[in-house]
């Protein structure tokens, strides 16, 4: 990402995406293009990532309900219930339908760091490809 996004992501603002339509479409638009928005001045309201979920398009349950919360707790089942600083990975790739969008809304971190990192899913192995294919003799 650090090299495709030097000065960092651009930030879309979660006011100008409720009342412009040509900011739903930039939104959209990276969405669609880099694999992510950033959307900012969301409210840290508990279930508000639904509100901004539904004006995206349609919202899929699953077994963990419309929202799952991601909070550190004491006796973790769940890896996302831990403090742990967690790798790269795709969520829940074994499910059918796959998930195709998915928002992440931090409301509150007792803790230092929570940085997010994105991976390409697509250019990661096709460059390891590219890298250990050996090259065809002249």
């Amino acid at each position: 990402m650090a090299a495709d996004f030097p000065a960092g992501p651009a930030a879309l603002s979660w006011a100008e995406y409720r009342t412009g339509a040509e900011h739903r479409v930039a939104c959209l638009d990276s969405l669609l293009t880099d694999g992510f928005a950033l959307l900012t001045g969301v409210p840290t309201e508990p279930g508000m990532v639904l509100e901004v979920a539904g004006r995206m398009g349609f919202v899929r349950e699953t077994n963990y309900g419309r929202l799952f919360d991601v909070e550190a707790k004491v006796d973790p089942a769940n890896l996302a219930y831990t403090a742990l600083a967690i790798a790269p990975h795709t969520d829940n790739p074994y499910r059918d339908p796959v998930p195709t969008v998915q928002l992440l809304h931090c409301l509150a971190s007792a803790a230092e760091g929570g940085d997010s990192g994105l991976v390409d899913g697509f250019a990661a192995p096709a460059c390891c490809i590219q890298k250990t294919r050996p090259r065809s003799a002249p």
